[in-house]
């Protein structure tokens, strides 16, 4: 028969590896060792019931914004507390141990204006619902072709007297060994799939992020006068100074103006309306429609359209805005909509809509986007305002009824 040392040693164990699940860093391995874990339907009947019911739930409001480690210490001191009025301790502890670092370690710090469901079905912890974090991956369409570049794939070649580096970190850049200067020039086209993403530095040293289902076009040279790229979906852009050929950047027919600053330029977040989201993190740009142009500092946000530029800050925080590029889903008051959006791209899913949920939902929380779509699912079911249907790769929103 097992010790109680022993069932202790293998829960924490346990802990240990949903941990790791969550922040998508298990090895094959350990996959392995936590599929076994979750085969064992008693085990996992018990984990989803104490997740949706009302056990922890004092324990889990009062350290949702806690440290893991010390939170984790605290909570079990508490349990330990209560064992002690006629529940068997080790019993206890084996019971929760892996609950209580589940939601500890990144799924319940999120704040909501909503409360969890007690009957609620959260989607299983399961290779079946595993689908993958998106990486670093584009496709760069030149004049003689395309070429796939991937994360960890060293790529080189030449294009219009310029050798094209692609390195194993998935950044690809122009390098100039010949020192030419030419009188016309070519235009390359970074394309990011849903699912991908991809960094470039550009012929004068500017660096462009690039996030999911988005694509820049650029000459491969600049020449004289001003450096023009054109960006559709969202790219984070680093600038080089060079205050006789200011860089500009064209989005929906908007032009974003800048000489040596870095911004965020985002299409998508209101695409039905053609609208550009332009958060300046430094410097400063000049955003430019049909009729007049608006001088935009670092720390403001703008929203334009070819009408009208208007400053959003600081409804909308700036290190929520920019946070993909950091490897962070950030949602603070985000309506669900924009949320699934996100997910959609990143996870390279389609999101269909129950006729009968209501989008006027609301959700904040943060987590890595190197975790598994399941995890962040889970969180927001957590939360109550939805449940979700995935079949393939097709993601159903519900309403929560319960």
């Amino acid at each position: 028969m097992q010790s109680e040392k022993d069932r202790m040693k293998h829960s924490f164990r346990v802990s240990e590896l949903i941990i790791k699940y969550q922040k998508g860093t298990l090895s094959e391995s350990e996959k392995e060792e936590l599929s076994v874990w979750v085969d064992a339907s008693d085990k996992t009947q018990f984990l989803r019931e104490m997740t949706t019911g009302k056990i922890l739930e004092k324990d889990l409001e009062e350290y949702a914004r806690a440290n893991t480690e010390k939170g984790y210490s605290r909570v079990i001191n508490k349990l330990e507390k209560k064992a002690r009025l006629g529940i068997a301790q080790y019993n206890l502890i084996f019971k929760v141990a892996a609950v209580v670092l589940v939601l500890l370690s990144g799924l319940v710090y999120l704040l909501s204006r909503h409360k969890p469901s007690t009957n609620q079905q959260l989607i299983a912890l399961s290779d079946s619902n595993l689908i993958v974090p998106g990486s670093k991956k584009a496709r760069l369409i030149y004049v003689d072709g395309e070429i796939l570049l991937e994360q960890g794939k060293d790529t080189t070649f030449t294009n219009d007297t310029l050798t094209v580096i692609n390195s194993a970190d998935g950044i690809v850049s122009y390098r100039n060994d010949l020192k030419t200067k030419v009188s016309t020039t070519q235009w390359n086209i970074l394309e990011a799939p849903a699912g991908g993403g991809y960094t470039i530095v550009l012929e004068d040293g500017t660096k462009v992020f690039l996030n999911a289902a988005s694509s820049i076009s650029y000459p491969v040279h600049f020449l004289a006068g001003e450096r023009n790229v054109f960006l559709r979906g969202e790219g984070y852009f680093e600038v080089a100074k060079d205050a006789k050929r200011p860089f500009i950047v064209t989005a929906n027919n908007i032009s974003i103006k800048a000489v040596g600053t870095a911004f965020n330029v985002d299409c998508k977040r209101y695409a039905n309306t053609k609208s550009v989201l332009t958060t300046v993190t430094e410097g400063a740009v000049l955003i430019g429609r049909s009729h007049s142009t608006t001088l935009v500092k670092a720390g403001e946000v703008a929203l334009s359209d070819n009408l009208l530029t208007k400053f959003v800050a600081p409804k909308k925080d700036i290190t929520e805005l920019i946070a993909w590029k950091e490897g962070m889903f950030s949602f603070k008051s985000e309506n669900i909509e924009v949320v699934m959006q996100q997910l959609s791209e990143w996870y390279n899913v389609k999101i269909e809509y129950d006729s009968t949920f209501n989008r006027h939902k609301y959700f904040t929380g943060e987590i890595k986007r190197s975790v598994p779509l399941s995890t962040l699912l889970e969180m927001i079911e957590l939360t109550g305002i939805a449940k979700f249907s995935l079949s393939q790769r097709t993601l159903k929103v519900l309403p929560n009824t319960k």
